[in-house]
């Protein structure tokens, strides 16, 4: 498999950003809502794959679109529109107008995953730009995800349902067989902890439930920051599942019976706007008549939603004093803006969350390398262009 799939990565990567810089094109595909790896069960009836295009504008008319998968077994495969069969070689399903309307999704509830009883498989989805019917790699723009098909002890499927940015809503399908009868129980860390705080802290009843499906599986639903470990244990009536069996164990060398078991549900997106290496502050930009923007990091807070983030600073329209300021969630971005005239001195600020129980967390300034005190401050003119 690994041949062929950088036959055709090896090629196409050295293109990617160029021909992304010159068409606006973003191409998207995901498996179970899982953007990057999903864990899934190749017999699940419910097994998804949606694919998005976001043509932003994009003035081209016609393209090649085309749907691909590659494993160990049956290399690279072509999905056919026509028959939502998959064929040997790299087909294109058609073309497209970009000018009508974008590519949503296409009915692949159910696809059949062949000859992907265990390992991995990889589905692409993309476009090249010169619509001709065949694969013309030098315009070819396109996403990818790996489905990981292990049918491990523990894990059945890994799924997401819904994209909060930083977190989102996940649902996970764990196998029983090896328990005894009686009551299921699960726990695990939850959202008060944070990426800062990789050890804790778990709960055992009150924030997880793990519904039995059938007599061989148990289905939760949880929320979690998106790229980020999650620590849980589950178990039927007094018994806990052995994680020694499953490639999903955590530590993976520790002692028997002080291990348990750790996912990575989701992708960890970046902002691209860093070049401050601090934990809080990731950018600062001048944006002309006085104006200034600040690109803020949350990640060090117990966030859940966009709607619970709030920044605070030094108001120049009321004499300095502190006044809230609109955060604006250009997810994986996310900054506020303030303004600030030429020799005021010093700016001030903070930033924090709304958890979910109401109560405001704030960030700990002393973090910061730009600590003043009980808050963070900068000189605004020190950034002026």
């Amino acid at each position: 498999m690994k041949k062929v799939r950088f036959t055709v990565l090896i090629a196409t990567v050295a293109f990617f950003f160029a021909a992304l810089a010159e068409a606006a094109i973003f191409p998207e595909i995901k498996l179970n809502g899982m953007d990057s790896i999903a864990i899934v069960n190749p017999d699940d009836p419910e097994n998804n794959l949606t694919i998005k295009l976001d043509v932003a504008g994009e003035s081209a008319n016609n393209v090649d679109w085309w749907l691909l998968y590659e494993s160990d077994e049956e290399g690279l495969m072509s999905l056919n529109c026509l028959t939502m069969k998959w064929e040997k070689g790299v087909k294109p399903m058609g073309q497209w107008n970009l000018k009508s309307q974008p590519i949503t999704s296409i009915p692949t509830t159910g696809l059949n995953f062949p000859a992907v009883e265990s390992g991995s498989a990889v589905f692409f989805f993309g476009i090249d730009l010169i619509a001709n019917g065949q694969f013309d790699y030098r315009s070819t723009i396109y996403q990818y995800v790996v489905a990981n098909c292990r049918r491990d002890c523990s894990i059945a499927k890994l799924e997401k349902f819904e994209d909060f940015g930083l977190t989102g809503n996940f649902g996970m399908t764990v196998r029983l067989e090896s328990l005894p009868k009686g009551a299921l129980f699960l726990s695990g860390q939850t959202m008060t902890y944070i990426p800062a705080a990789p050890n804790g802290p778990w709960d055992d009843a009150s924030v997880y439930i793990l519904q039995e499906l059938n007599s061989e599986l148990g289905y939760i639903k949880f929320q979690w920051w998106n790229g980020i470990p999650f620590e849980f244990s589950y178990g039927a009536g007094k018994t806990w599942f052995n994680p020694a069996c499953s490639s999903f164990k955590y530590p993976v060398n520790a002692e028997k019976g002080k291990q348990h078991l750790m996912v990575i549900p989701g992708t960890k997106k970046t902002c691209p706007m860093a070049e401050i290496n601090d934990c809080y502050v990731k950018s600062i930009r001048y944006l002309g008549n006085d104006k200034f923007r600040v690109y803020i990091n949350f990640d060090k807070l117990p966030i859940r939603d966009y709607q619970k983030l709030f920044a605070k600073g030094m108001d120049i329209t009321k004499k300095l004093d502190w006044s809230f300021f609109a955060v604006t969630d250009s997810f994986p971005c996310y900054y506020f803006e303030f303004t600030w005239p030429k020799g005021t001195g010093i700016f001030g600020f903070s930033f924090g969350v709304t958890k979910h129980d109401g109560i405001e967390e704030w960030i700990d300034p002393k973090l910061s390398t730009f600590y003043n005190t009980d808050y963070l401050a900068f000189d605004p003119d020190s950034y002026r262009k």
